[in-house]
């Protein structure tokens, strides 16, 4: 809540509005067409919910806070889905004038979809970072909450695909139009919103966090990670490949070709946006580190996900899961340590002095449960 910022309350009027336009189309759907409704619904939330946990995950220091995650869903969800509506419908009657309805039907989705619901997604992470400049640290964090924002949109207009072709089949088929799209859109489309705005909201993270680059440095990652997804998303949306290797599983397997280039790009990103929150989370704790709340081993293991498992379930064997529980505990307050420690000012010092009395509290407990030092039992067995 942030009555303050303008930004808040454009993100407040513009969710009102997607939230009458969206829920409008919904109610009509499953008054319309109530078992594909049903089903679609069903499918994609089962979908979303795994997608959504795995992409609140790629943080390693720090889970965005869940009004802000709800934001970013709700933006692509509601807002940009909303707002796209109006704008594809006008680039297609526009290219149907200007060209031909022909050219309209085959190069329509690839004119107008990237430039209207790319910008319209990537200002959703611009507004986030407005009104929470503080949760963004990394350019990872930029590419978290574009993930999410492009997970809601991908949901929505899904949701809306589906409908549109059971109206297509002439509203007597319901079940067969909804898993056609399904699984063309959500199952083999891995790589389509989610990932493109990922890539965009890296080059927003890199423009407000690498402050160590030029200006001309950081606006050229905007504008670069921007046409990688708006590039991404023409390609998708093109009829290039689609028809080259045949219809059926021909098509399928072209609409694999264009997207696994782009699955493969986000990977790249995120492992360099993971290097550069690792360097950046042993800067901020450079000055804790040999001290009693953070071991030099200890601080390698809280680089990744799967080294502070390695820890936990080193010691859960070796002395319990009360003991796992305690280390648990240790690591997340050790994070929190760090990220005080990346900030400045006296609600940040009273956070790291706060997480330092925490740590040294669970050493105290860990001891008594026969655990010392629990980074140490890791490297001891050569975990990674």
């Amino acid at each position: 809540m942030q009555p303050r910022q303008p930004a808040f309350w454009l993100l407040v009027g513009l969710m009102a509005l997607g939230t009458a336009r969206i829920g409008w189309i919904v109610l009509q759907a499953f008054a319309q067409y109530p078992t594909g409704a049903v089903l679609a619904a069903l499918l994609l939330t089962l979908y979303a919910i795994p997608f959504f946990l795995f992409v609140h995950r790629l943080d390693l220091f720090e889970r965005e806070p869940a009004t802000m995650v709800g934001a970013a869903f709700a933006w692509g969800g509601l807002v940009a889905t909303s707002l796209a509506l109006s704008g594809n419908h006008a680039v297609f009657d526009l290219t149907s004038k200007l060209g031909s309805p022909e050219l309209a039907g085959r190069w329509g989705p690839a004119l107008a979809a990237p430039p209207i619901e790319e910008t319209l997604k990537v200002l959703g992470v611009v507004v986030l970072l407005l009104i929470a400049r503080d949760q963004f640290d990394t350019p990872l964090d930029g590419m978290v909450y574009g993930a999410l924002v492009g997970l809601g949109f991908q949901v929505v207009e899904n949701f809306i695909y589906c409908m549109n072709a059971i109206e297509l089949a002439g509203g007597d088929r319901e079940i067969v139009p909804v898993l056609g799209v399904f699984l063309v859109r959500s199952l083999i489309g891995l790589w389509s919103h989610a990932t493109y705005t990922a890539i965009a909201g890296y080059g927003v993270g890199y423009f407000v966090t690498r402050t160590d680059r030029s200006l001309a440095a950081r606006t050229g990652a905007v504008v670069l990670a921007f046409a990688l997804a708006f590039a991404a998303h023409f390609v998708w949306n093109s009829p290039l490949l689609t028809d080259a290797f045949g219809e059926g599983m021909g098509i399928l397997l072209g609409l694999v070709l264009k997207g696994i280039p782009v699955l493969v790009l986000l990977v790249v990103m995120y492992r360099l946006a993971r290097d550069q929150e690792a360097t950046w989370f042993r800067e901020a704790t450079a000055g804790e580190v040999g001290t009693d709340v953070l071991l030099p081993d200890e601080l390698d293991e809280l680089m990744t996900l799967s080294r502070r498992r390695d820890v936990r379930r080193m010691v859960r064997r070796v002395r319990g899961r009360t003991a796992a529980r305690l280390v648990d505990r240790l690591q997340h307050a050790q994070l929190d340590l760090g990220l005080a420690c990346s900030r400045t000012g006296q609600v940040a010092e009273r956070d790291a002095d706060e997480a330092r009395r925490t740590i040294r509290l669970l050493r105290v407990q860990l001891a008594e449960v026969g655990v010392v030092r629990p980074g140490a039992v890791s490297v001891r067995q050569g975990a990674d």
